[in-house]
């Protein structure tokens, strides 16, 4: 099934609300040690929604 809206917790108690079919494109960006499974979750998430991204990690910590 594929997602209309994205619930992201901002801070405890507060949720914001996005309505995928608003955006034409989802950009990835993230650095880090934990960005690789950070990345890997939104991408098991959004799936082909992605349009591209760019994860940067430290030596041994990437994955596919």
């Amino acid at each position: 099934m594929r997602r209309t809206n994205l619930y992201i917790t901002v801070s405890e108690g507060t949720e914001r609300e996005f309505h995928l079919k608003d955006f034409d494109q989802i950009c990835l960006v993230g650095a880090g040690k934990a960005s690789a499974p950070m990345a890997q979750a939104i991408e098991e998430i959004l799936g082909d929604r992605i349009t591209r991204g760019l994860i940067v990690t430290k030596y041994g910590h990437s994955l596919p």
